[in-house]
């Protein structure tokens, strides 16, 4: 019974952590959320770190295109930092949350499309044969 008490207590003192901080111990990685760190607003928007320059130049264009729109500080200033890979200058953008899920959704239109192309069959209730056809195998050989 001592046990399963010291058990009920040790499990009673170990604080609870968010899925961002268990997934910190497991990966050693400390995210920052950019948000309260720039007093940004955080539901209904994604945010993304958009390379200022590198091999292909700036991505900035190409991210406003779409919707993107740059982040500013308090004081207005764009928010920027070296990117962490490659070391590029980097320019913190966002998008409305929705407009962000219609391009991820629509990012898998060419695959779909490709699917349906091939004419993919469900082939859980087919036959090896019909789905790999059948092969033969005989002792002749044949040169040309």
């Amino acid at each position: 019974m001592s046990d399963k008490k010291n058990a009920v207590e040790a499990k009673q003192s170990v604080p609870k952590l968010s899925v961002q901080e268990r997934a910190n111990l497991l990966t050693g990685r400390h995210k920052i959320d950019i948000r309260k760190q720039y007093g940004l607003p955080g539901a209904g928007w994604h945010y993304y770190w958009v390379n200022l320059d590198g091999p292909n130049g700036s991505n900035v264009d190409k991210y406003e295109e779409v919707g993107y729109t740059k982040c500013l500080d308090k004081s207005g200033h764009d928010i920027r930092r070296k990117g962490q890979s490659l070391g590029l200058a980097q320019i913190l953008m966002r998008i409305p949350l929705e407009e962000y899920e219609k391009i991820q959704y629509h990012k898998l239109d060419e695959p779909r499309e490709i699917e349906r192309s091939i004419g993919r069959k469900d082939i859980r209730h087919l036959s090896e044969n019909d789905i790999y056809g059948e092969v033969q195998i005989t002792p002749e050989v044949i040169v040309k």
